[in-house]
């Protein structure tokens, strides 16, 4: 797994407050998609309705906590997407995303990453190479490729936004990559998410599948633990297998996914 270790946002403070006693473990997850992520998502023709917010929500709190999704009933599909969407839409301007998935191929998530880099949120993407060469010219990558882009030469490097791909695992030669979490610098009144569960970043993810996302929050060491080894990712190139532990949260990271 992945870590961004020297992207803390600059000039901003936030207390840091107490951590959830919860065991965090990220693992190759082997979540196939059945069928067309894209092609079968009826989560994602709820797309058409996220809306940009021009501002974000002050106020909103981020829960922590497991978050289940379950494909045969109503009230619970997209959970998970509602909870991503929820975060992503209430990062203010100068705050920081980062996230790393096996697939991201989905209009509704698409929108809403690319409205938060419109509002002035650094936004930047690992994905599996090899998806994203199978996804067409209206795929998500594409799309966030580009639309990530625009407005990044007005920025510091440290706060462009970027989709990039990495072979194998990201963080050794073998394998696949197939670990999926995000981190969040603040949503709302909230800071230092970190996110991690076993669902794609796709619609097939919401309706066909059945998923979880831990969210731990206002835990910095972790939040900057897990930007570490995303940092690893983006990189591209082999690392050792990472362990530590941080106010009652253990992470293990395997060499190869």
């Amino acid at each position: 797994m992945c870590v961004d270790g020297g992207q803390v946002r600059a000039g901003q403070r936030f207390a840091v407050a107490t951590a959830m006693a919860m065991v965090v473990v990220a693992a190759v997850l082997s979540v196939i998609p059945a069928g067309s992520a894209r092609a079968s998502s009826a989560a994602d023709a709820d797309g058409r309705r996220v809306a940009a917010r021009a501002v974000a929500d002050p106020g909103y709190v981020v829960a922590p906590g497991i978050v289940f999704n379950h494909p045969f009933r109503k009230k619970n599909r997209a959970r998970i997407q509602r909870k991503i969407i929820n975060t992503v839409r209430n990062v203010p301007a100068g705050e920081t995303i980062r996230l790393a998935t096996w697939n991201f191929d989905s209009p509704r998530l698409e929108k809403v990453f690319v409205n938060a880099h419109r509002r002035g949120v650094s936004v930047q993407i690992v994905m599996s190479r090899g998806l994203a060469r199978t996804q067409g010219a209206g795929g998500s990558y594409r799309i966030l490729r580009s639309a990530l882009a625009a407005g990044n030469a007005d920025r510091p490097s440290s706060m462009r936004s970027w989709i990039r791909t990495c072979r194998s695992t990201c963080r050794g030669g073998g394998g696949a990559m197939h670990f999926k979490f995000m981190l969040v610098s603040r949503s709302g009144a909230t800071s230092w998410v970190v996110s991690q569960g076993s669902g794609n970043f796709t619609g097939a993810a919401a309706v066909q599948q059945f998923n979880d996302w831990t969210t731990v929050t206002e835990n910095k060491a972790l939040w900057d633990g897990w930007t570490a080894i995303w940092n690893e990712a983006v990189k591209d190139r082999d690392f050792p297998a990472a362990r530590f532990s941080t106010g009652g949260v253990t992470s293990v990271f395997a060499a190869q996914g």
